[in-house]
């Protein structure tokens, strides 16, 4: 609800087409430390579109899965694929 006023945070993907499976907006959580200059993903959040509605011109009608994306305790690379999904219908699947 946008009418309640107060800060509203907003990430924006301008595209001439948005396509089913096409991510629309992240957020990354990184770091790193004294031993490693390089910055580390912990964790992910992907807001992908869901269908091939979005061309429709209701501003409603946009359906979008979120993606929830964690890093495990060992050397691989544990972000493949996400642990935790919330689709456009409110499903969640872990």
């Amino acid at each position: 609800d946008t009418t309640a006023g107060g800060p509203i945070l907003e990430l924006h993907f301008e595209e001439a087409t948005i396509a089913d499976t096409n991510a629309i907006g992240q957020i990354l959580f990184t770091g790193s430390d004294a031993s490693d200059s390089a910055d580390n993903i912990g964790a992910q959040i992907v807001a992908r579109a869901s269908g091939a509605d979005w061309a429709t011109a209701d501003p409603h009608y946009c359906p979008t899965s979120l993606e929830f994306y964690t890093q495990n305790a060992h050397n691989d690379n544990n972000m493949g694929s996400p642990h935790m999904i919330i689709d456009e219908n409110g499903n969640v699947g872990i």
